[in-house]
């Protein structure tokens, strides 16, 4: 969420495609819409990502591992609205945003007859995906006791394929 407050929303936008941010800063979401792929990353880029997150060798590793397995884990197939990212200032959870820059999308998704997809780096908070009709498809486990990934997929609503 910082990163994403602190000028990653550009970034974002340039590699996800939409950037949805509550007025106030209070949270924000990215989707990857279907068939985007954005410009190429410039050299360097995830080495950069990851020098402002991570501060060691060993933590800059295994982010690469994470990123991998995340890619690894984004169906492209059938095309499909991506949540790259959400998040909500503490202060301000379980009031109702996160459902709001979810929706932003779903309600879109419904309409086109999109389904959507995720994955959560966090267990708690596969409720709150689960309340907006999506569903695990599996769980990763990271290597060297790593943390888990959950992929999420979710139908259009009123669609079953």
């Amino acid at each position: 969420m910082e990163l994403l407050l602190r000028g990653g929303a550009e970034r974002a936008v340039r590699a996800h495609g939409e950037c949805y941010l509550i007025s106030d800063e209070r949270g924000g979401a990215v989707w990857q819409p279907p068939g985007y792929e954005g410009p190429p990353p410039a050299p360097g880029d995830r080495e950069r990502l990851a020098s402002e997150i991570c501060d060691t060798a060993e933590s800059r590793r295994r982010f690469a591992q994470f990123a991998e397995l995340m890619a690894e884990h984004h169906p492209a197939e059938p095309p499909n609205f991506y949540l790259g990212a959400i998040g909500v200032l503490p202060a301000v959870q379980r009031g109702g945003l996160g459902s709001l820059l979810i929706r932003a999308v779903l309600d879109r998704c419904d309409r086109e007859g999109i389904p959507a997809s995720l994955i959560s780096t966090r267990e708690r908070n596969l409720p709150l995906y689960e309340r907006h009709g999506f569903v695990v498809s599996a769980r990763v486990e990271l290597p060297e006791g790593g943390p888990s990934l959950w992929p999420m997929w979710r139908e259009p609503a009123g669609l079953t394929r």
